[in-house]
């Protein structure tokens, strides 16, 4: 029989030799996560306001190339076009800044979702800082490769 993850959380707990000290890294390690996401969400809010400012005119191609060849994306990359639909959903995402995951790839996925979906996802508690691409996945019912 597996323990469920909050009774392995009070075995560990009760067992740490210096629970002070370990308290702190979680903490540093969750306020770290957290800057992690909003500078994920800073970078695809970049991302898309460089965009806008080509589709009206205010930057041109050569502009939008010179930035990708300089910070290392490439213009028609999977990065690129993800950091672009994270940063088209950063106000969603602002909203639950502390429950997201730290990683670019799964916010990309998450996107993907129904917003519905990922409304009660959230509300659920299922999408947490530490989800993994394979759950978003299997939540929003599509198949891992």
């Amino acid at each position: 029989m597996k323990l469920s993850n909050e009774l392995k959380l009070q075995t560990y707990k009760s067992n740490c030799k210096d629970i002070t000290t370990v308290n702190e890294y979680i903490q540093y390690y969750q306020q770290y996560t957290k800057s992690t996401v909003e500078n994920i969400l800073k970078l695809s809010c970049l991302i898309v306001e460089m965009k806008e400012k080509e589709q009206s005119g205010e930057l041109n191609e050569s502009d939008v190339n010179y930035f990708c060849l300089s910070v290392g994306l490439k213009r028609k990359g999977s990065t690129f076009r993800k950091f672009e639909q994270i940063g088209k959903h950063s106000e969603t995402f602002w909203k639950y800044i502390d429950k997201l995951p730290d990683s670019y790839t799964v916010l990309y996925e998450i996107t993907t979702l129904d917003s519905d979906k990922f409304e009660e996802l959230m509300s659920n508690n299922q999408i947490t800082s530490y989800v993994a691409l394979k759950d978003i996945k299997r939540l929003g019912n599509k198949k891992s490769k």
